[in-house]
């Protein structure tokens, strides 16, 4: 409580220590004796002053009048502890030891060892590492609060002249705003957050997060899509153990921390939509696979079936898989949006075990809470296909849900279903241009850093580290925006010219191609009729699996045939006779137990869907169509362990990540875990090749049959696949094709579908549409970027001539 109420009081003085040093490159000029008004005796106290190179000590005087962190401040000094302070350490090494931190591991310990061993080396006495840690942590930590709420001061200076309209009357509101809350917060505040009293404009706040997608002069719809584009992702690696020892609350000056009163709002009314467990437990309970019908839900355009197959594949789709342990972790990770300048606009304290629903939610609420009403935003998220679907089946977003343009990461995109890429991947739909939606990976990779420090610290400290270091990130990316939007302008003309060339090349116009696409996603993200994706599936897999065993069996019956009828009539074949008889009657039996299963297979079959029938009998005498769906079966096993691989890959990444971070125990366990993985992934890969091998050889019979047969001459031929290229996740590999395996008999293929030109101009004219919509976005985003700098340089300079030496300490318009 003492520090929390000396803070506020020792802003003004860093700041005159600021003006008078210039930011600490020249001497602290000794402050001037002030009379005392108090009364009360003057109190001696000799201080420790330890410096980057020396150790200094006091003898200094104060009094109730004249605190003595104020007098040690006015001397270059930042107390150790906010009363009768021994220790006092120096403003700059203080700066210096901020900056370190901020740009490495923040490690108090090896800094005060350090600091205690270099000053040895020099014959001062010292004292130990163990005693000045504590107060040089808390010097350095009160500090940067401090330093926060200097940079908050003067930005307030800046806001409030310019919401004047020139008329600087702001610096008494200023002055009492920053000596007066004392009110203490991790999460930002009403008046940090108050919208910007009209529908014209996104909030304060917001524009302070990002000016370049949320300028104060917004141009409505840069692509006739949405306004901006948001990414959103949890991380469970930001977590902290229970036990930890408890730490004061903390002020957060310009937090990006959404409140736990947001988050448990969204958690009652996610809840009270999707009502209780049993209930949407009747709701998803369906019937026999081969009667469930396949149906696109109102307001969705990707079936069931395929979010169904996303849902599986994605860890974060499933709520209830435990990602950190709430027994072990008090804090479980993070979750972040970020814009696609990877600037972090908001970010919620994840305290569950899995990656729930609600903290998207709550994020998005409070998004749309600081934009104009006709504000639409476009949202990338690993699985926002069934973030999406959860949406509108419960209706959990009424007010804002027309205003988001939902879209799946470019990273992840690889684990979704077909249907759901067309549909989903920003590369393949209008609006995304060439965002990648993966800024929150880059963010978490900036913060991972601080994993092992906030594992063992303390609530408060921790969202203080992680504040603080989001905080440095944006002001760092601030500094490098120009030259982000420089490369990206080259990078998105770049890729036009060379779409230009693919498209000329084609010879197809453009407006064929997009055509082309739409009936391509149509046709591909249509539901399934009733079982024909069991035919394809379990159901009809297994009679495959049943008929090939059947044909096996019957050739190793011929086979026995053969050989019974080779071996001669004496005694010396018996026993061999033998042994071929007991074969050959347990081969019968098990021929006729596959016969009676196929049979009531395709009876059962015959009575849920006749076509589905008619196919499956027509396959055991057609071998052009049975190896087709032969196929079609191996190509979904190749996807599955490609996918497979991939998170294998996956976790080796998150392996060796670890074990960088880790100590000395755990060290040695995630490398055997590295070695295991990288040991499984190298075993698997020859499995892999063969299965593809072995589609390839299913591909080359089909050629001939198709060759040698008038009846499928006109029959697409499914392409072979790249072995060299099988692992590659790229989603226009032949591994993710389907043309030439679907059951439909039709004569006349689509051009989406048998035209190689056509197939590949619609590659080139996405890749030239979404470079185009990059470089409209960027022009605005430039536009944007000049309104935010000739603002700041107009406020700033008039802020310096209004406020003569009553704001002197406000940096000059050069340095800005």
């Amino acid at each position: 409580q003492r520090w929390r109420n000396l803070v506020p009081n020792l802003v003004m003085p860093f700041l005159r220590w600021c003006e008078g040093t210039k930011y600490g490159r020249s001497s602290c000029p000794p402050p001037d004796p002030l009379p005392c008004t108090c009364g009360i005796p003057a109190r001696n106290v000799r201080v420790l002053a330890i410096y980057g190179d020396r150790i200094d000590h006091l003898s200094l005087t104060y009094c109730d009048c004249q605190p003595l962190p104020l007098t040690l401040l006015g001397l270059g000094l930042f107390p150790g502890s906010p009363v009768r302070p021994t220790f006092a350490f120096d403003i700059n090494h203080l700066l210096w030891a901020s900056t370190f931190f901020l740009n490495g591991i923040p490690n108090i310990s090896a800094w005060t060892a350090a600091l205690t061993a270099y000053l040895g080396q020099k014959a001062y006495e010292v004292p130990s590492t163990e005693s000045l840690r504590k107060p040089f942590s808390k010097a350095l930590q009160y500090f940067q609060l401090v330093q926060q709420r200097a940079d908050e001061l003067t930005r307030n200076v800046v806001e409030a002249y310019r919401a004047a309209g020139g008329v600087c009357l702001v610096h008494a509101c200023c002055l009492v705003r920053c000596r007066d809350r004392t009110a203490t917060s991790h999460y930002f505040k009403e008046e940090d957050h108050k919208p910007s009293g009209n529908d014209e404009a996104p909030s304060p706040y917001l524009r302070s997060r990002c000016s370049l997608c949320f300028p104060s002069k917004p141009e409505k719809a840069p692509n006739k899509h949405f306004d901006s584009i948001q990414c959103l992702d949890a991380c469970f690696q930001q977590v902290r153990c229970r036990g930890t020892a408890g730490d004061i609350e903390i002020e957060l000056v310009r937090t990006c921390f959404v409140t736990p009163a947001d988050i448990a709002s969204a958690k009652n009314h996610v809840e009270s939509r999707r009502g209780t467990k049993s209930t949407r437990a009747k709701a998803s309970k369906g019937t026999d696979d081969l009667e469930a019908e396949d149906r696109v839900e109102p307001g969705l355009r990707v079936p069931d079936s395929v979010l169904d197959g996303c849902e599986r594949s994605f860890l974060a789709a499933n709520e209830h898989r435990e990602k950190a342990s709430t027994s072990v972790f008090a804090d479980t990770g993070l979750m972040g949006m970020i814009c696609r300048h990877d600037r972090v606009i908001l970010m919620a304290n994840v305290t569950s075990a899995g990656e729930k629903q609600y903290y998207a939610v709550a994020l998005l609420e409070v998004l749309f809470r600081e934009l104009p009403t006709w504000w639409r935003a476009g949202v990338l998220y690993d699985v926002g296909c069934n973030l999406h679907r959860s949406t509108v089946k419960w209706n959990l977003m009424p007010k804002i849900s027309d205003r988001i343009e939902w879209g799946i990461s470019v990273f992840h995109a690889f684990g979704h279903q077909w249907p759901c890429q067309c549909i989903y991947h920003p590369q393949k739909r209008d609006g995304f241009g060439l965002s990648d939606g993966e800024g929150c990976e880059r963010c978490w990779g900036a913060l991972k850093k601080l994993i092992s420090i906030c594992r063992v610290s303390g609530h408060n400290r921790r969202l203080f580290l992680l504040n603080l270091q989001i905080t440095h990130m944006d002001e760092t990316s601030m500094q490098h925006i120009g030259s982000w939007l420089v490369n990206h302008l080259m990078r998105a003309v770049t890729r036009q010219e060379e779409a230009k060339i693919r498209l000329e090349c084609c010879g197809i116009d453009f407006d064929t191609l997009r055509s082309s696409w739409k009936d391509q996603v149509a046709a591909q993200a249509k539901p399934l009729p009733v079982a024909s994706k069991n035919l394809v599936g379990t159901f009809v897999s297994n009679l495959l699996s049943m008929i090939e065993s059947q044909a096996t069996t019957q050739a190793t019956m011929k086979r026995i045939v053969d050989d019974l009828a080779t071996l001669p009539d004496d005694d010396s074949a018996a026993d061999r006779r033998l042994d071929l008889s007991i074969q050959q009657a347990d081969l019968e039996a098990s021929l006729a137990r596959l016969s009676g299963r196929i049979k009531k297979g395709v009876q059962q079959l015959m009575d849920k869907d006749k076509a589905c029938a008619r196919t499956l009998r027509k396959a055991q005498s057609d071998a052009f169509l049975a190896l087709r769906l032969q196929a079609r079966a191996l190509k979904q096993r190749v996807r599955n362990r490609v996918r497979e691989r991939r998170f294998e890959s996956e976790r080796l990444e998150r392996a060796y990540f670890r074990a960088s971070l880790g100590t000395r125990s755990s060290l040695l366990y995630y490398h055997k875990a590295h070695a295991q993985t990288a040991d499984a992934i190298k075993r698997r890969s020859p499995g892999i090749k063969r299965l593809a091998r072995r589609y390839n050889e299913i591909c080359s019979r089909l050629k001939d049959l198709k060759q040698r047969s008038t009846v499928h001459a006109k029959k697409q031929i499914p392409k072979e696949i790249d072995i060299d290229r099988l692992f590659n996740i790229d989603l226009d590999e032949s591994v993710w094709e389907d043309a030439g395996l679907d059951l439909d008999e039709g004569d006349t293929p689509p051009a989406w579908l048998a035209d190689d030109a056509t197939r590949e101009g619609i590659k080139a004219i996405q890749v030239f549409d979404r470079a185009r919509e990059e470089i409209v976005r960027l022009c605005h985003e430039f536009r944007a970027l000049a309104l935010w700098l000739t603002e700041e340089w107009e406020a700033t300079q008039c802020v310096q001539l209004d406020c003569k030496g009553l704001f002197s300490f406000v940096k000059s318009s050069d340095t800005i």
